[in-house]
């Protein structure tokens, strides 16, 4: 393995990431992960990058915030909205509204509380008049739990079939690169839902399930009516989005925390590859190489000493596969990585 690291820094922002880490202020730091995979990658389709998308990804290029799209390939990946309202009481594992007799509603234990003012949700664990339980309200943020809070609004769902019955968008930016509140979509199977709020760009994941216990058909989410202007995409049995890009809100600057790529081939034999990081600063034309590394099946995972890199604000990012030797040879990528967002120190 032999990286190239070639950081792009802008600004000095590597002191600032330092400052607001030696105040204490860790409420402006967001950590983020990157999950990025491709099957069957050939000498013949490279280079590729590493997502399941099979194209290449030519950066953030929406005409402008539109409405946005989600559908599925087949009628199993389906859920049912079964109550709705507006929390009175609650804490980090209950919700109370006086106003819904839950179990007259039909709310049962392994359905999911979807808090839409914060976007965090939870599986019911426990069912009473007024009163739900959960173990927990999961946020976007790993290992951060959430509170269901006096005047929240709440959708209740359950499966309506065999597959993914409730999506969540995540990672949400405007047409100005700006930060959006995630979302959730109670699925319908392959009927197009247009829904009702403007994104330009997400990842996306299934926060509920099916007695299959993942998605049944491709998930596809876009940009509506530029449909082409695709966005996401689940594969089969996947679950959630594994795209090997990104963009860093236009309130944020990124530095890399670790990056570690695996390799392997349809047959088990040996091979190797090239892989590089780019990145396209916000307002230029073309991505430019961060870092290039050799990889080979021999290890299982190759963690790539990626030093901190720091990327400004709007810059976009992608893995990419360079060459293979083996055909039909699958990748993976996980990306850690911190977005400090710099309003606060503006001036300074």
């Amino acid at each position: 393995m032999r990286p190239y690291n070639q950081p792009y820094e802008g600004h000095n922002y590597t002191k600032q990431f330092d400052l607001w880490t030696a105040m204490g202020q860790h409420k402006n730091v967001k950590p983020g992960v990157i999950l990025g995979e491709a099957i069957n990658v050939t000498a013949a389709n490279t280079p590729s990058e590493i997502w399941l998308v099979g194209n290449v990804y030519t950066g953030f290029n929406a005409v402008g915030d539109e409405s946005t799209r989600v559908v599925s390939t087949i009628n199993n990946d389906n859920g049912t909205l079964v109550t709705q309202g507006i929390i009175d009481e609650g804490s980090k594992n209950t919700l109370f509204d006086a106003d819904v007799d839950f179990i007259a509603a039909g709310v049962a234990v392994g359905d999911i509380i979807l808090n839409d003012t914060q976007a965090i949700h939870g599986i019911i664990t426990s069912v009473a008049t007024n009163t739900l339980v959960v173990y927990r309200m999961e946020t976007d943020n790993r290992g951060v739990h959430g509170i269901n809070n006096k005047g929240d609004a709440y959708r209740i769902a359950t499966t309506a079939d065999t597959g993914l019955a409730v999506l969540k968008l995540y990672d949400m930016l405007n047409f100005n690169r700006e930060r959006i509140p995630s979302q959730f979509v109670i699925m319908n199977g392959f009927t197009f839902q247009d829904l009702n709020f403007n994104a330009s760009w997400w990842r996306s994941k299934g926060v509920l399930f099916g007695s299959n216990g993942s998605n049944l058909g491709l998930i596809f989410t876009s940009q509506s009516p530029s449909t082409a202007n695709f966005v996401s995409f689940i594969n089969v049995g996947m679950g959630q989005s594994l795209d090997g890009v990104s963009t860093v809100p236009i309130d944020s600057v990124r530095r890399m925390r670790s990056v570690s790529i695996s390799m392997s081939t349809a047959t088990g034999v040996d091979g190797r590859a090239t892989v590089k990081l780019s990145h396209r600063p916000f307002g230029e034309g073309g991505f430019v190489t961060s870092w290039i590394c050799e990889i080979t099946t021999q290890f299982p995972v190759h963690m790539i000493p990626v030093h901190g890199d720091i990327y400004g604000p709007g810059t976009d990012l992608k893995f990419t596969i360079i060459d293979v030797s083996v055909d039909g040879s699958r990748f993976t990528v996980q990306a850690e990585y911190d977005d400090l967002i710099i309003h606060p120190l503006q001036g300074e």
